[in-house]
């Protein structure tokens, strides 16, 4: 071998070469509860996972209840291909506190990071609602649709974010519901926006901030911080106004009650994701359809967020 060529080769699978780039990839809102098809949809994710041998995956919430029914589910999990880390989501929680779902499916915490190489990925707990007293409480069994002021953190959580992101690493957040709420507006969560861009004037590499929840692919820059919404792995929630019953058999949705309301993709959907030390973000994103008969797309225009059976490929600079 050339010199050059060796000294290419060893470049290529160095750790420190390795350091400059990672792949992982990011999945949100599978509703394996919800969905008849929830083993054939992670599948699909895994395959993906190994075929384009990333170094790990990112649950974004709303996974399944943890319960015995879902016992199977667990078991997929720990096989996976790659290391899975878990994001709690609302529903996640509908059945029990954050407590039984973390120790169902392996979390030693509600919020937390890891470091690879020169990145810090930071994973939020946005499970808090502030009651008539003006206190923050953890959702437990859906107690959080009694307040108007949802899908918040806690001031524990906010106070260890401002020191995590105290750091030469270069910063990925993941949040179940996003930061930049559904419209691309910062309302809710001020204060974590505010803290976002502190950290970036004291020289703190911010990435690109990942939120799900809201079943919609969608891209937002605010004040230099790219917000990324990670579609449903599944479907969207259609509610009342797209009921329908024909798209499965009806035993089909005697098992799954929900399914009527909902507007399910024929594919899996989830991202695969490139960053690179020297500021650029590749999103290789999935398309498929809406499993016929498709929803009215009049109706859908009615939705206060865009709504596609897609994730769509994306390229930015956060440097």
């Amino acid at each position: 071998m050339k010199p050059l060529l060796f000294i290419l080769a060893f470049l290529l699978v160095s750790p420190l070469f390795s350091q400059n780039h990672l792949r992982f990839l990011v999945f949100a809102d599978l509703h394996y509860d919800m969905m008849p098809d929830g083993d054939s949809r992670l599948a699909t994710i895994f395959q993906a996972a190994e075929k384009n041998k990333v170094s790990f995956m990112v649950n974004m919430g709303d996974l399944a209840a943890p319960i015995d029914r879902y016992q199977p589910l667990k078991d997929k999990l720990s096989q996976s291909p790659v290391p899975i880390y878990h994001i709690i989501g609302n529903h996640d929680t509908d059945h029990s506190g954050k407590q039984a779902f973390m120790d169902f499916y392996g979390m030693e915490k509600p919020f937390y990071y890891i470091d690879k190489g020169k990145f810090r990925f930071i994973f939020l707990d946005s499970n808090h609602y502030v009651d008539k007293d003006g206190q923050t409480k953890d959702y437990h069994k859906r107690d959080y649709a009694r307040s108007k002021q949802i899908d918040r953190y806690s001031p524990e959580e906010v106070q260890w974010l401002e020191k995590v992101l105290q750091t030469e690493q270069i910063c990925l957040l993941f949040s179940h519901a996003p930061i930049n709420d559904k419209y691309g507006e910062i309302i809710n969560n001020a204060d974590i926006h505010k803290i976002l861009i502190a950290a970036k004037a004291k020289g703190t590499v911010i990435a690109a901030v990942f939120g799900g929840h809201i079943h919609s692919d969608n891209y937002h820059v605010i004040d230099g911080i790219h917000y990324i919404q990670v579609n449903s792995a599944s479907n969207i929630w259609g509610g009342a106004q797209f009921t329908n019953t024909e798209r499965f058999p009806a035993e089909v949705y005697k098992q799954y009650p929900s399914l009527k309301y909902i507007i399910p993709y024929q594919d899996a959907l989830y991202a695969t994701v490139d960053i690179y030390t020297n500021g650029k973000v590749k999103i290789k994103g999935t398309k498929s359809n809406y499993i016929s008969p498709a929803p009215d797309p009049e109706k859908l225009k009615n939705k206060p967020y865009p709504c596609s059976p897609r994730i769509l490929d994306r390229k930015f600079n956060y440097r």
